[in-house]
């Protein structure tokens, strides 16, 4: 892993853990209903559709999703 690489995940990982994305991710999970906009299950995980805002993501950048979407979306098993 690159050094850049290394010290973006490292602020993505600690702004998730932030107010500021706790507020925006709760706006977004009451918009969505608390629904997989995937599969329509009971979803809590804020998913990022695109990573260029990463910090000042617009309400469209981002859904709630299950766990087994979530796992799809990024590659893995679901």
């Amino acid at each position: 892993m690159s050094t850049k690489s290394y010290i973006w995940w490292y602020w993505y990982n600690r702004y998730l853990k932030s107010e500021q994305w706790e507020q925006k991710a709760l706006k977004v999970r009451r918009r969505d209903k608390f629904r997989c906009r995937k599969c329509g299950e009971r979803g809590w995980i804020v998913h990022h559709l695109t990573y260029e805002r990463v910090g000042k993501e617009h309400m469209r950048d981002l859904i709630t999703v299950c766990d087994a979407c979530h796992k799809r979306l990024h590659g893995g098993p679901s």
